[in-house]
């Protein structure tokens, strides 16, 4: 089995490869629309990549929808060696429950240290953010996480219940999140403010708030609350 990476443009060259032989993996489909049949050849594909160690999955402005998205977690669920996985599948029409299922899929994937999803411009909104921070909470080993989600008309709640639960996650070191062009509005993300503080494991945090309504009250005490996280070595948050 090779260590080097393995790259392929399209799912009908993908198809023709050996998977047992891949080890590291990077998929670019980019602007392939994903119509059902080339998805269902695509995650039949996928699921046989046992072997893989490193994912790197883009597939974004590919009308992928909720259906295609739970086909896409499940075929990764079956990739029970993944250490280190990205998925860009911004810009498509992922809403709450197709984002939720991609989310707790990926719960088989045992191994998985280091996730970074690009989710912006889709549908996800409140209640698929708060799916998806239960859903990522319970990754027992992950300890790098970069999430964007840009523009997915999140409100202040949603914001707030995916922070509370990622507080939860055992292994956390690292967070990047980017919440930014999203509706969260001054006086109801005080539960968000509240929150970041109940981060225990925390070393390094980024989270990006431009294009919302806080205010510079708020935004103070966000800034007092992230102090209170104790083994914090490293800090950027952007309001502007």
């Amino acid at each position: 089995m090779s260590n080097q990476i393995s790259y392929f443009k399209t799912v009908e060259n993908f198809e023709k490869s050996s998977f047992s032989s891949h080890n590291k993996l990077q998929l670019d489909f980019d602007y392939q629309i994903m119509n059902e049949q080339k998805c269902n050849a695509f995650c039949s594909s996928l699921s046989n990549c046992t072997n893989i160690s490193s994912l790197t999955l883009q597939i974004g402005c590919n009308r992928v929808d909720d259906q295609k998205a739970s086909q896409i977690g499940a075929a990764l669920a079956n990739c029970k060696n993944l250490r280190k996985l990205t998925v860009w599948l911004s810009y498509n029409m992922i809403d709450s429950q197709g984002i939720s299922n991609f989310g707790f899929s990926l719960i088989g994937c045992n191994n998985l240290t280091e996730l970074s999803l690009a989710l912006a411009e889709n549908k996800i909104g409140s209640e698929g953010a708060s799916n998806l921070g239960e859903a990522l909470s319970s990754y027992k080993h992950l300890e790098i996480l970069t999430v964007n989600l840009f523009q997915n008309n999140i409100l202040e709640q949603g914001a707030s219940k995916l922070i509370e639960a990622l507080t939860n996650s055992i292994s956390l070191k690292s967070l990047t999140l980017g919440l930014n062009g999203n509706k969260i509005q001054t006086q109801n993300s005080s539960g968000l403010v509240t929150h970041l503080a109940r981060f225990k494991r925390l070393q390094h945090l980024s989270i990006d708030l431009r294009k919302n309504n806080i205010d510079l009250s708020q935004e103070k005490q966000m800034k007092r609350n992230i102090k209170k996280i104790l083994k914090l070595v490293q800090q950027h948050i952007t309001f502007y």
